[in-house]
């Protein structure tokens, strides 16, 4: 299964999307406040594995994320909208 990886800029934007919280997005992802926040200050870079514990939490949100050589997106799917 081929994994997306994320940009800080689409961490912040996703987080956004939802609403959540840097210390929310640590609650749910089991990854320190203060790591979330040097990635998405651009002053840290993560292991896949933690940036597939990001993804998976936002995933579980309805958070979808692109990343390819043409494009770099973040998208939220309404029917996760009302849970």
């Amino acid at each position: 299964m081929s994994r997306v990886i994320i940009t800080y800029k689409q961490c912040r934007a996703a987080r956004e999307l939802l609403g959540w919280k840097q210390n929310d997005l640590a609650s749910k992802s089991s990854i320190s406040a203060t790591t979330i926040a040097d990635f998405e200050r651009g002053v840290r870079e993560l292991r896949v594995s933690t940036l597939e514990k990001l993804i998976n939490a936002f995933e579980n949100a309805g958070v979808r994320f692109e990343n390819n050589s043409i494009k770099y997106g973040v998208e939220f799917l309404k029917e996760f909208e009302d849970k």
